[in-house]
């Protein structure tokens, strides 16, 4: 005679347990996983060729535990202060929110698994209030971000007076107005426009990630995407007069007096006080590129 013999609770307790275990541990494992390959990408940071860049003016990051204050270094949570990691200095030029209305949000898996902050294409803004230098001779400013948004949301602002549309305004970065295709860097001189640079190419997709490079010399603009220089260089007029004092160099915002915002996660933003060679460009470019997981140019 065949009998059914049903599993007693306390086998079923057993066979949770076991499971709850397993389950615990490839959570586990996954965790230290995850911190192994966050230390690691800490200690490159700090290694990294910007740390000696001569003229380096804001070095801003996401992975550091000095970024942002602990308490709002969490999935989620906004951000009311991107600390300034510049080595250089002791006088530190941070990206403050302007009220808690702007601050954009710290994402713990923001570009390939690494920490980011997100910017809502709405009303978030950060601005560097201590940076005075007008930067006569020119200058370079090298990040890393990503679209998310469509339509006019694609502005990462650079500088701004922050009040001004038409005047002193000179130079911000978008993405043509949401299209996919398309590249967009502009240079203004007091009251016109010096440089507009619009490229449409299939290379350039805004809703992947970007390491974005702008060389601004004294009478010209180069633009890189991902090492790859995007469009023909720029000539305009000198840049002396330009890069004023009077207002904060703005990020995810454009100006203060429309809503050109940015809708995107940035990790990284790189701002040197000089126009830099290119040996020097692909250096950082390189850094940015096993750091973040974005395939460059060779």
């Amino acid at each position: 005679m065949k009998t059914n013999k049903a599993f007693s609770l306390i086998e079923l307790s057993i066979v949770i347990l076991i499971i709850g275990i397993l389950v615990a541990g490839v959570t586990q494992s996954s965790r230290l996983v995850k911190q192994i390959r966050l230390a690691s990408i800490k200690s490159m940071t700090l290694s990294s060729p910007v740390s000696s860049i001569k003229d380096l003016a804001v070095w801003l990051e996401s992975t550091l535990d000095t970024s942002f204050i602990d308490s709002e270094e969490s999935n989620g949570l906004a951000v009311t202060t991107w600390f300034d990691i510049n080595p250089q200095t002791t006088i530190k030029n941070n990206a403050i929110s302007p009220s808690t209305t702007e601050n954009p949000i710290y994402l713990e898996n923001g570009i390939n698994g690494l920490p980011a902050l997100s910017s809502d294409g709405t009303n978030d803004v950060m601005l560097i209030n201590n940076l005075t230098d007008s930067f006569v001779n020119g200058f370079t400013w090298i990040g890393v971000l990503k679209w998310t948004g469509s339509g006019a949301r694609g502005y990462f602002g650079l500088k701004s007076d922050y009040g001004s549309l038409n005047n002193l305004v000179t130079l911000f970065l978008d993405d043509c107005n949401g299209a996919i295709n398309c590249f967009r860097v502009t240079s203004r001189t007091d009251g016109g426009l010096a440089s507009y640079a619009g490229f449409n190419t299939p290379s350039f997709i805004k809703s992947d990630p970007h390491i974005i490079s702008i060389v601004r010399r004294t009478n010209s603009l180069m633009n890189y995407d991902n090492g790859m220089q995007i469009g023909p260089t720029v000539n305009d007029a000198s840049v002396a007069g330009i890069y004023r004092t009077a207002g904060p160099w703005a990020i995810f915002k454009y100006t203060n007096s429309n809503t050109l915002y940015f809708q995107g996660v940035a990790g990284e933003y790189i701002l040197i006080g000089r126009a830099i060679n290119d040996d020097e460009r692909k250096d950082i470019e390189k850094y940015l590129s096993k750091k973040w997981g974005i395939k460059i140019a060779s």
